[in-house]
Order: C-alpha cells, then sequence, then structure tokens
C-alpha cells in the first residue's frame, strides 16, 4: 500500500492535540521520482533478526548509537522509548508537560519552578521525586552539550517541587528541560559521572547495547502512562539509505526511516509494506561562507540564491512531495515569519547582481574579475538522502549564470573540519524547531558567536535580537516580534538560502498497527503500536 501525507497547517490539526492530522497528497505530485525506478538489489544478508514473530519492533533508521548515555546517544534513547524528560513537544509541535506536570517562573525572570508528577516509577523500581532528580538534570545542564544555558542551580523545594535558577533571564528553559540530554534517569544509573545501567521513566527498558550497531528495549509495565501493547523494540543503526529499504523489504524490521525518495516505487506494489510521507521542521540548505571572496559580498550570495530552481530540486529531484523553502520554518511552525518575499528563480537577475559586484562574462562562460576566475566549491554529504543530488543540481544551475562549480562529497564527521575553511557553499540538513522546541534554534542558525552552523555571518542587530529574545521572559508577544525581524534581516542579507524543507519517508510493515509519525520527530512512540501476530 501506498499512502502520502504531508502535516497541515496548526489551524487544521486535530483539537486534542494528541494525534497528527494527515492528508493525503495526490498522484499528480509524484511523477517523475528522484533515481526513478528499483531500489538496486543487495547481495548478502544484513544479519538482523525477525522482531515481528516474537512481539518485538525492529526501527531501522540512520543514526549509530554508541552509549546508553544521554549526553552521548541521547536522540535515539529519547526516540525510541527508552527516557525522557521535564518537558516534551507534543503531536502539535508545541511544548507540554511530561515529567512536570506544570512549571512557571518568579517575578525575577531567573527562577523556574517545575512541579513534578507524583507517580513516577525508575526501571530500577525507585520512585521519582525531586531529590532523585537533581543529580541527572545538574548533569546534563552543566554539560558542553548545553552550554547555551546560562544555568546556576537546581534544588528540590519540595517533595515533588524543582527550582532551577539561571545566572540571566532565558526565556527558552521550559524547551531546554525537554532536550533529550535533560533526561531523568534514576540516581543509580551513574558510577561516577558516567552513566552504568540507564534506569530511566519511558515505556521502554533497557535490555542490551551493541554500540554502533542496535539497543535493545523490554516493556515497562509499571510506566505511568499508556503501558505499550508489544513486548518491546529494537533501535537498528542502519546508516546506508538502501540496506534500510531491504530491511524493510526481507521483514528484518518493522519500520525503516528516513527513506530515499527512489526507494517509492520499489515498496509502492508491495501489498505488506505502506510508505508514508510527512514533512517535517527539517530544512535543506545552501550556507555561503561568508569569510572570503567571492560570498564576502551579498551580491553574489543574491545572485547565487535567484539562479537555484528550487521548484525544479522539489518537483523533479524530489518527485513533488515536499514544498520549497522561504526561511526557517514551514508554515505549521507559528513562529514562521509573515511577509517573507521568496528569491525568484531568475537567472537574468542573477547575472546583472554578478556584474554589479565586478564579475564580468567571458567567452568560455565563467566569469572573471581582475583576472581571477570565478570558481567555488560546493561540499556535501550522504547519509541524508537527495544531498549529494543538490549539489550537483546546483552545480549546474549556478554554472548557467557564470559559476566555476567543484562539487566534493565527503563523510558527515568530516564536513565540521573542512566546511569552514575549504568550501563555498555547505549543502546542509538540518532541524530548525523541536531541538529545542522554541525559536531560541536561530540562535544556533545565526548567531555570530554562538552559532554552529558554517556560514561565518556575522551581523551586529542580528546578535543583538537573538540575545534580546533569550531574555524576554514571559513576553511571547515581543519574542515573535524579534524573531521575525531576525527572519527578515536573514533573508534579505542571505548567509543561507532554504531550498527546501524536508520529507521523513518511511516504510512500516502492515504488521506495525497504529504508528502516528510525531510532526519533529520527537519520539516514535511505539507504546502506541501493536502487532498483527
Amino acid at each position: 500500500m501506498l499512502q502520502f501525507y504531508y502535516t497541515v497547517p496548526e489551524e487544521e490539526q486535530s483539537a486534542d492535540g494528541e494525534e497528527p492530522s494527515r492528508t493525503t497528497l495526490s498522484r499528480r505530485r509524484l511523477t517523475q521520482l528522484a533515481g526513478g525506478g528499483a531500489v538496486a538489489g543487495l547481495a548478502g544478508c544484513i544479519g538482523l533478526t525477525n522482531g515481528g514473530e516474537d512481539g518485538v519492533v525492529r526501527v531501522a533508521s540512520r543514526n549509530t548509537i554508541s552509549s546508553v548515555d544521554p549526553l552521548d546517544s541521547g536522540t535515539i534513547l529519547q526516540r525510541i522509548g527508552l527516557t525522557e524528560c521535564l518537558t516534551r513537544v507534543d503531536f502539535d509541535a508545541e511544548l507540554a508537560p511530561s515529567l512536570a506536570e506544570s512549571w512557571g517562573v518568579g517575578d525575577d525572570d531567573v527562577t523556574w519552578r517545575f512541579t513534578l508528577r507524583d507517580d513516577v516509577t525508575f526501571h530500577d523500581g525507585s520512585h521519582l521525586d525531586a531529590e532523585a532528580a537533581i543529580p541527572s538534570l545538574e548533569r546534563a545542564f552543566t554539560s558542553a552539550q548545553l552550554a547555551d544555558v546560562p544555568f546556576e542551580r537546581v534544588d528540590a523545594t519540595g517533595e515533588y517541587e524543582l527550582e532551577i535558577e539561571t545566572s540571566e533571564p532565558f526565556a527558552p528553559l521550559p524547551a531546554y528541560a525537554a532536550m533529550r540530554e535533560t533526561a531523568l534517569l534514576s540516581p543509580d544509573s551513574f558510577d561516577g559521572d558516567a552513566v552504568d545501567t540507564p534506569y530511566a521513566t519511558g515505556p521502554f527498558q533497557f535490555d542490551e547495547l551493541v554500540p554502533e550497531e542496535e539497543i535493545s528495549l523490554t516493556r515497562f509495565d509499571d510506566y505511568h502512562g499508556i503501558t505499550p501493547e508489544i513486548d518491546g523494540a529494537v533501535y537498528d543503526s542502519i546508516p546506508d539509505n538502501q540496506t534500510r529499504v531491504l530491511a524493510v523489504e526481507n521483514g528484518d524490521a518493522e519500520m525503516g526511516r528516513v527513506l530515499p525518495v527512489s526507494a517509492i516505487d520499489n515498496l509502492e506494489d508491495r501489498d505488506d509494506i505502506q510508505v508514508d510521507v510527512y514533512e517535517i521542521p527539517r530544512m535543506r540548505c545552501a550556507q555561503f561562507n561568508t569569510r572570503f571572496a567571492p560570498f564576502d559580498d551579498k551580491r553574489v550570495r543574491q545572485a547565487a540564491t535567484h539562479a537555484i530552481d528550487r521548484e525544479s530540486i522539489a518537483d523533479d529531484l524530489l518527485g513533488g512531495i515536499v514544498d520549497t523553502a522561504v526561511g526557517p520554518y514551514p508554515d505549521f511552525v507559528e513562529w514562521e515569519a509573515e511577509g517573507l518575499e521568496p528569491y525568484e528563480h531568475d537567472p537574468e537577475r542573477a547575472r546583472s547582481l554578478l556584474a554589479e559586484a565586478g564579475w564580468e562574462a567571458t567567452g568560455d562562460g565563467v566569469r572573471t574579475r581582475n583576472g581571477e576566475a570565478l570558481e567555488i566549491r560546493i561540499i556535501t554529504y550522504p547519509n541524508r538522502p537527495a544531498l549529494p543530488d543538490i549539489a550537483t543540481v546546483l552545480q549546474d544551475q549556478l554554472g548557467d549564470v557564470g559559476f566555476d562549480v567543484d562539487v566534493e562529497v565527503v563523510e558527515v564527521s568530516a564536513i565540521h573540519e573542512r566546511a569552514s575553511e575549504m568550501a563555498d557553499i555547505v549543502i546542509w540538513s538540518a532541524n530548525v524547531y523541536g531541538w529545542p522546541a522554541d525559536p531560541d534554534r536561530l540562535h544556533y542558525v545565526y548567531h555570530s558567536e554562538d552559532g554552529g552552523l558554517h556560514h561565518g555571518y556575522e551581523n551586529e542587530r542580528v546578535d543583538e535580537l537573538l540575545e534580546e529574545g533569550r531574555r524576554a521572559v514571559g513576553d511571547q508577544e515581543r519574542r515573535k516580534e524579534i524573531y521575525d525581524e531576525v527572519q527578515q534581516i536573514t533573508i534579505e542579507e542571505v548567509p543561507i538560502t532554504y531550498l527546501t524543507y524536508y520529507e521523513m519517508i518511511v516504510a512500516e510493515t502492515t504488521a506495525l498497527e497504529g504508528y502516528e509519525q510525531h510532526p519533529t520527530e520527537y519520539g516514535f512512540h511505539l507504546e502506541n503500536v501493536d502487532l498483527d501476530r
């Protein structure tokens, strides 16, 4: 069976906030799928055991898991249902209660109070109260991973009352309390500062880890929420796109995630497999290295942006199953700025801007300035489907207006080291919402000193706005104005040009019943599924 879905805007979502609304896409949007044809057969067995027959759901996805420490592999531990945090992201992509049932901030704007649930049991049988939560929170908020949080202290002010103080006002603190690193573990989980056995609070408890390969969990019958129907869950780390497809085809996994568009044709005729396509608040983008020529000139960045045909990328390369992007947020995220003007595909405008910047046309098609050719390098990585293909498309589109473009594909582990110095454009995929569920994520995207991307962009006004957004505790209206202005400035100055939003392609065997895709990938919620055995 083949079904295509997109996540609908907030005003069209279900009122209860617990299940994502889904709308079937027209088959007319699914022509010309990238790559075409069937997935090539792979020789041999990938070494997985069948899960469904023994009541265990196996999920094949791209991330590797190296440890049971939320500071190291927290994304997988949270998604597979082992760990939980004080807060969470719900099915409306909004912040919601989790292990804390409520929270608020004092008049000083730095003292946050969280009220915990009183019915939560850790996987080692011990009870969650405020004192038991402190070791996990102190460890998380003093870690390098959460260095942005101006954490001062955490104390128990009652049996189920926690107080977290920051050294300065920090409006997104409740959203950071949903971050995977802040998962609450029983104090007996730790051997010194290391996690020995992860006694968490989720619907599944730890069974076994094979580093870099898989983690297996079993049902936790004393879970405070919905007790799973299935006996357990296994996350299989399979970085290769096509091998994940094969895992589902062969019945070695009940679910395959982050599949390539080219897999759809091969799966659509299978009666025992369903393919779902969802839009998530992740984006594909091209980051311009603003540190050096030619992209230290805004006009050249704008020219390159006008040279890019996003519609072609979305429709011809990605099969029409995802929307073109204007800014960092798709329209179902409330922080999307209104009135952003897209850069239209306009090669003539691109050529005019390049000429204005001093890059003159030549007979061989490559522009020059003062005898220097307009040569650039695009760098990307293969771990996310379609990124290398997008780089090749941009090579042609930029070449059409006078750039001489080389493309290099490297492993994601190397791209961080090389991107800032070795590349003029980095083709990248990144979450812009959900990690955390707050517009403070734009601090990571654009701040000149604290940012984590590779463009090297510096704008004093943008820095001031991002810092003010963190201080505006309790004033969501002002924060909306701040982040709207950040988006307006950065779209005009274009250190990043957004290409498309992101489609999550998930294949499930029809034996798996009740699965719903979370709009931000916060969790798989396998406690809600069952197997037709």
